[in-house]
């Protein structure tokens, strides 16, 4: 406001959590609301402070900081220009999401990368000595979407000691991750191996489980679950590159 934050002037009421966008319905102002709120002279005054922020002069609604004011006319006129006067392009680094880029379509905006994925070569190496070794993957159609996992158990010769895939429904590609490594100890456990090199391609899961800790707190169940199954082994977990 014209004369300091609206939180100082006026004392709390008994909806705290209040936002002045709950007070805009159907495209008008409830100014009956309002006016309960904050009274008929103070309702007017937000109205206007408002409404004068979409058209002229910048008005200052957040406070100063270090390299200057941030505005709703700036914000607005950044709105309008639509990423015309952005250079037209928007940088990258990985893949666009087909909403992001439907998004960006209808902003005018174009899309270029310099992000280019480098060719590796990735193999396969044997476990240490009387150790297995176990590869896991999960899979995602969608994030939310129909998901699965897999792996394979190899022992220190190369050769295939067992194998599993697992249909999970609905999921999230880190939910799907986890899952995946779970089904594999299960599987891993029942055939009475105890010392296991893992490899997945899901760094977050190899992090986590170097850290003992995991940050995806909705999956907080599968993750309770896969630490306590895995102080069954000995293990190795290390990150491998998809093929």
């Amino acid at each position: 406001m014209s004369n300091g934050p609206l939180a100082i002037l006026n004392s709390l009421i008994s909806c705290p959590d209040l936002k002045i966008k709950d007070v805009w319905v159907d495209s008008y102002w409830d100014v009956q609301l309002f006016e309960s709120l904050v009274g008929c002279n103070k309702a007017n005054e937000i109205i206007a402070a408002v409404s004068r922020g979409l058209v002229g002069k910048d008005v200052v609604i957040w406070k100063p900081s270090h390299d200057g004011h941030f505005s709703s006319a700036s914000a607005l006129e950044l709105d309008r220009l639509k990423g015309a006067k952005l250079e037209g392009k928007i940088q990258r680094a990985g893949v666009v999401s087909t909403l992001d880029g439907a998004i960006v379509k209808e902003l005018g905006v174009s899309i270029f990368s310099n992000f280019r994925r480098q060719p590796m070569m990735i193999s396969w190496t044997q476990p240490r000595a009387s150790w297995f070794k176990l590869n896991v993957d999960g899979a995602c159609r969608g994030n939310l979407g129909s998901c699965g996992g897999g792996g394979v158990v190899r022992n220190d010769r190369g050769k295939l000691v067992a194998a599993f895939l697992a249909k999970f429904t609905h999921g999230t590609n880190n939910e799907v991750e986890l899952r995946a490594l779970i089904h594999g100890l299960l599987l891993c456990r029942d055939l009475d191996i105890r010392k296991l090199e893992i490899e997945c391609d899901s760094m977050l899961v190899v992090q986590a489980l170097e850290n003992f800790s995991y940050t995806v707190w909705y999956l907080w169940d599968f993750w309770d679950e896969l630490i306590e199954l895995i102080q069954y082994f000995d293990y190795i977990i290390a990150h491998q590159f998809r093929e």
